[in-house]
């Protein structure tokens, strides 16, 4: 199954409902969070992993409920009534729920992913984003108010005037609409208050860009003679093996059979899994396979489902300052909110933001998280339509604030991993690598929106923007591969494949020349290390929520 709209979602006929697996499908292909209450492992009815959605404007926006809650004959609801009647009546529905389960049943058999990338941050379902760290300054507002008592009128002007709290975290929790849904007169405390703030639907989600590597297996002749001794060669027919290739990880093997028949000499290649048993393919039932490469390409592919293999060289490795290790690209991904959103860069849905950085070493041995680039294709749209008033695309959380949420979430990460600081590009570094497309914006956004949203955070620990500097390849180059890193001249000749990092050093060509070169970044000590994972960062303003009586 591929991501395209007919395999993920399935109209539901004269409506402008339908019934969406994209976000099942995001979680298995992607990483994504899981988004529904029950058990990945424990659905055996696809309908409830399939949700309701109503297109608008021709985005998706989440109706609120699944296919298996819209078939319960004991709904009430009006609307619900008349699209369960549409969707009994629909013929392609069984054969895309059959469809959509034989998928998830070979999903769910893979014994498990290799180069899986390390964790962004640790989650907490009880956390208010979900990612531990990042915190809400209004719903510590009302926690710290304990049990005391105001009326609506009371809480509205108490929050207006509540330092460092801002409109944008007010708007998007929808306080000013909870505050006028109760009684005037009545009196309620902060920790009522809060539980009546829905803030579900701005969990996060921060996701790796990875791909399926085209290369699962290491594939190494074998001395057939030895293979013939081990207890698994034995059970099957192997004294025509005149060629043995096996991966000695997986477990996968290759078998050149020959023989002669009434016709003269023959040959076939087979493919047999991590278990043993033959690889078969639609072209080739029998697992009986023509050539050598045929056989390989079988085992890969088959491989690629039981035991991915993943790539974390991302889509925009080629626009990076060279050398650095780790590469990674992040996507900031909001899977529980209703309205979809759909960027040109990624298929993901509700991408918010995304970040691509990389690991440096400064001269004095420190690590140094790099940011390469840092987007909001979802903002900048919205904004862009705001001003021309088409307003086709939904207006995000973070629309103005979503640099502020980046570096906050980078710092965070910065901090999880054990860096030392964080740096990011400059502007002018920006405008060179896009050939001064957008240069105005781009050194808005790099020489003075992500400064001064720094000093902000900052302030409360005491801390200010410095200079922070790294290595820098100068007449070479470092780039990342699907298997490790690959080192290049100055004339662009590959000099050396290298799997590991470490090795990279020992392959640099001769009179290969690196120089420090100086970003602007935050030095992350270690009274700042222990102040950021004992208050974490808020969302949206300053750092630490002041107190107030």
């Amino acid at each position: 199954m591929s991501s395209d709209e007919a395999l993920l979602t399935l109209r539901i006929e004269g409506t402008a409902y339908a019934v969406s697996m994209r976000r099942t499908y995001e979680h298995h292909e992607y990483r994504q969070a899981w988004p529904f209450p029950a058990a990945d492992d424990g659905v055996d009815d696809p309908a409830v992993v399939v949700d309701i959605v109503r297109f608008d404007h021709d985005h998706e926006h989440l109706a609120g409920y699944t296919l298996a809650q819209l078939l319960r004959e004991d709904d009430p609801s009006p609307i619900r009534r008349f699209l369960r009647e549409r969707a009994q009546q629909m013929p392609r529905l069984q054969p895309w729920l059959r469809g959509f389960g034989q998928w998830l049943q070979e999903r769910r058999s893979r014994r498990g992913l290799r180069n899986r990338p390390e964790r962004f941050l640790p989650t907490d379902p009880a956390a208010p984003f979900r990612l531990v760290g990042l915190r809400s300054a209004l719903l510590d507002a009302l926690e710290a108010q304990g049990e005391v008592r105001q009326s609506a009128s009371a809480w509205v002007g108490r929050l207006r005037n509540w330092p460092g709290l801002r409109q944008d975290e007010r708007d998007a929790l929808d306080i000013d609409a909870v505050l006028a849904s109760l009684p005037a007169d009545a009196g309620i405390s902060g920790p009522d208050l809060r539980a009546l703030v829905d803030i579900g639907a701005l969990r996060l989600s921060v996701i790796p860009v990875t791909v399926t590597g085209t290369t699962q297996l290491d594939l190494r002749p074998v001395h057939v003679d030895l293979w013939r001794r081990l207890p698994r060669a034995r059970k099957r027919r192997i004294k025509d093996v005149v060629e043995l290739l096996r991966d000695r990880s997986l477990g996968y093997s290759l078998e050149r059979r020959c023989w002669d028949d009434l016709f003269g000499p023959m040959e076939i290649w087979r493919a047999f899994d991590h278990r043993g048993d033959p690889v078969r393919t639609r072209a080739f039932p029998r697992g009986d396979y023509p050539n050598r490469t045929e056989a390989i390409r079988a085992a890969q592919r088959h491989a690629a489902k039981i035991y991915p293999k993943l790539s974390t060289r991302g889509r925009w490795s080629h626009h990076r300052l060279t050398g650095g290790a780790r590469y990674r690209e992040w996507l900031v991904t909001l899977p529980w909110y209703p309205p979809g959103y759909f960027s040109s860069h990624f298929e993901q849905r509700n991408v918010l933001l995304h970040v691509r950085c990389d690991a440096r070493e400064s001269p004095d041995g420190e690590r140094v998280l790099f940011l390469q680039e840092i987007q909001s294709d979802w903002a900048q749209q919205a904004r862009r339509e705001a001003r021309q008033g088409t307003l086709a695309t939904p207006t995000p959380p973070w629309c103005d604030e979503w640099p502020a949420l980046a570096l906050k979430l980078m710092l965070l990460h910065a901090v999880a991993q054990g860096f030392d600081a964080l740096a990011w590009s400059t502007g002018e570094e920006q405008v060179r690598r896009w050939d001064g497309l957008g240069a105005p914006g781009l050194r808005e956004l790099y020489d003075r929106t992500l400064p001064r949203e720094a000093k902000r955070m900052l302030k409360p620990f005491g801390r200010d923007v410095e200079p922070i500097a790294f290595y820098r390849p100068v007449n070479f180059t470092i780039e990342p591969t699907e298997d490790g890193y690959l080192v290049l001249d100055d004339t662009g000749e590959v000099r050396a494949e290298c799997k590991q990092r470490q090795e990279v050093a020992a392959a640099i060509p001769c009179g290969g020349l690196e120089d420090a070169v100086t970003k602007p970044g935050i030095r992350i000590d270690a009274d700042l290390r222990g102040a950021l994972r004992e208050r974490g960062l808020c969302a949206w303003g300053n750092a630490i929520l002041k107190s107030s009586s």
